[in-house]
Protein backbone atom coordinates (compact mmCIF):
# COMPACT_ATOMS: atom_id res chain seq x y z
CA UNK A 1 0.00 0.00 0.00
CA UNK A 2 1.32 3.53 -0.86
CA UNK A 3 1.96 6.26 1.63
CA UNK A 4 -1.66 8.51 1.76
CA UNK A 5 -2.12 11.60 -0.12
CA UNK A 6 -1.54 14.79 2.23
CA UNK A 7 -4.93 17.48 2.74
CA UNK A 8 -4.18 20.42 1.39
CA UNK A 9 -2.71 22.57 -1.27
CA UNK A 10 0.18 19.56 -2.54
CA UNK A 11 2.55 20.62 -5.84
CA UNK A 12 2.09 16.76 -7.87
CA UNK A 13 3.36 15.40 -11.34
CA UNK A 14 1.11 13.64 -13.34
CA UNK A 15 1.20 9.97 -14.10
CA UNK A 16 0.35 8.21 -17.53
CA UNK A 17 -3.58 8.68 -17.84
CA UNK A 18 -6.01 5.48 -18.12
CA UNK A 19 -9.30 5.73 -20.19
CA UNK A 20 -11.77 3.65 -19.15
CA UNK A 21 -15.63 3.16 -18.96
CA UNK A 22 -17.33 3.57 -15.43
CA UNK A 23 -19.82 1.63 -14.22
CA UNK A 24 -22.87 2.98 -15.37
CA UNK A 25 -21.14 2.83 -19.13
CA UNK A 26 -19.76 6.30 -18.71
CA UNK A 27 -16.47 7.22 -20.16
CA UNK A 28 -13.80 8.48 -17.57
CA UNK A 29 -10.74 9.35 -17.33
CA UNK A 30 -8.64 8.20 -14.16
CA UNK A 31 -6.05 10.62 -14.08
CA UNK A 32 -3.18 9.77 -11.12
CA UNK A 33 -1.60 12.62 -8.95
CA UNK A 34 2.15 11.75 -7.98
CA UNK A 35 3.28 14.33 -4.67
CA UNK A 36 6.86 16.27 -5.81
CA UNK A 37 8.30 13.90 -3.45
CA UNK A 38 7.05 11.08 -5.01
CA UNK A 39 5.86 9.28 -2.22
CA UNK A 40 2.12 9.24 -2.22
CA UNK A 41 -0.41 9.13 -5.21
CA UNK A 42 -3.75 9.89 -5.31
CA UNK A 43 -6.36 8.89 -8.14
CA UNK A 44 -8.86 11.67 -9.55
CA UNK A 45 -11.97 9.82 -11.91
CA UNK A 46 -13.18 12.22 -14.41
CA UNK A 47 -16.52 11.19 -15.41
CA UNK A 48 -17.97 12.16 -18.51
CA UNK A 49 -21.42 13.52 -18.15
CA UNK A 50 -21.55 15.85 -20.21
CA UNK A 51 -22.34 18.70 -17.21
CA UNK A 52 -19.44 19.03 -15.44
CA UNK A 53 -16.59 17.24 -16.82
CA UNK A 54 -15.57 20.28 -19.43
CA UNK A 55 -15.22 22.38 -16.51
CA UNK A 56 -13.25 20.54 -14.48
CA UNK A 57 -11.28 19.14 -17.26
CA UNK A 58 -10.89 22.81 -18.52
CA UNK A 59 -9.95 23.71 -14.49
CA UNK A 60 -7.34 20.58 -14.59
CA UNK A 61 -5.81 21.73 -18.63
CA UNK A 62 -5.50 25.01 -17.25
CA UNK A 63 -3.82 24.77 -13.45
CA UNK A 64 -1.18 21.91 -14.89
CA UNK A 65 -0.86 23.83 -18.41
CA UNK A 66 -2.54 21.07 -20.43
CA UNK A 67 -2.76 22.23 -24.19
CA UNK A 68 -6.31 22.48 -24.53
CA UNK A 69 -7.99 18.94 -26.31
CA UNK A 70 -4.86 17.15 -25.95
CA UNK A 71 -6.84 14.56 -23.80
CA UNK A 72 -5.02 11.90 -22.20
CA UNK A 73 -1.56 11.90 -24.14
CA UNK A 74 -0.58 15.51 -23.24
CA UNK A 75 -1.37 14.90 -19.56
CA UNK A 76 2.10 12.90 -18.53
CA UNK A 77 4.88 15.00 -16.61
CA UNK A 78 2.68 18.09 -15.95
CA UNK A 79 3.32 19.67 -12.66
CA UNK A 80 0.49 21.84 -11.28
CA UNK A 81 -1.01 22.06 -7.40
CA UNK A 82 -3.95 19.77 -6.37
CA UNK A 83 -5.73 20.87 -3.41
CA UNK A 84 -7.38 17.91 -1.42
CA UNK A 85 -10.17 18.18 1.73
CA UNK A 86 -10.34 15.28 4.53
CA UNK A 87 -12.82 12.69 3.54
CA UNK A 88 -13.69 9.53 5.18
CA UNK A 89 -14.31 6.16 3.49
CA UNK A 90 -14.84 3.04 5.14
CA UNK A 91 -14.01 4.74 8.22
CA UNK A 92 -10.63 5.85 7.49
CA UNK A 93 -9.53 9.37 7.27
CA UNK A 94 -8.68 10.21 3.55
CA UNK A 95 -7.50 13.39 1.08
CA UNK A 96 -10.06 13.74 -1.48
CA UNK A 97 -9.37 15.90 -4.77
CA UNK A 98 -10.99 19.05 -5.00
CA UNK A 99 -9.74 21.43 -7.09
CA UNK A 100 -6.42 22.28 -8.68
CA UNK A 101 -4.31 25.23 -9.32
CA UNK A 102 -1.34 26.20 -11.28
CA UNK A 103 2.12 25.70 -9.34
CA UNK A 104 3.92 28.49 -8.03
CA UNK A 105 7.17 28.54 -6.76
CA UNK A 106 7.43 31.35 -4.81
CA UNK A 107 4.45 29.77 -2.82
CA UNK A 108 5.01 27.50 -0.06
CA UNK A 109 2.92 25.04 0.07
CA UNK A 110 0.98 23.53 2.90
CA UNK A 111 -0.72 19.76 3.48
CA UNK A 112 -1.01 17.34 6.33
CA UNK A 113 -1.15 13.78 6.08
CA UNK A 114 -4.83 12.73 6.84
CA UNK A 115 -4.53 10.84 10.10
CA UNK A 116 -2.63 14.06 11.83
CA UNK A 117 -6.35 15.67 11.49
CA UNK A 118 -7.83 15.89 14.78
CA UNK A 119 -11.24 15.93 13.52
CA UNK A 120 -14.39 15.90 16.00
CA UNK A 121 -16.24 15.68 13.51
CA UNK A 122 -17.77 11.82 13.33
CA UNK A 123 -17.25 10.20 9.88
CA UNK A 124 -20.52 9.89 7.45
CA UNK A 125 -21.98 7.08 7.06
CA UNK A 126 -21.98 5.10 3.80
CA UNK A 127 -24.16 5.98 1.07
CA UNK A 128 -26.15 3.73 -0.12
CA UNK A 129 -28.37 5.57 -2.46
CA UNK A 130 -28.41 3.75 -5.68
CA UNK A 131 -28.48 7.39 -7.61
CA UNK A 132 -24.84 7.74 -6.85
CA UNK A 133 -23.62 4.73 -7.73
CA UNK A 134 -20.98 6.18 -10.13
CA UNK A 135 -19.67 9.01 -7.86
CA UNK A 136 -16.29 7.61 -6.82
CA UNK A 137 -16.01 8.78 -2.97
CA UNK A 138 -11.77 9.44 -4.14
Amino acid sequence: MSNPFPVGLVPSYIKPVEETVSRNGNEMLVITFLSYEGLASIKYYLVDDKEFAPRKLKSLEKAFNIPFGSRKEGFTGKKGVVRTELDYFNGYKIAKVVGFAPYDPAVKYESRLPSSIDDKTPPPSANTDPRYSDIIPF
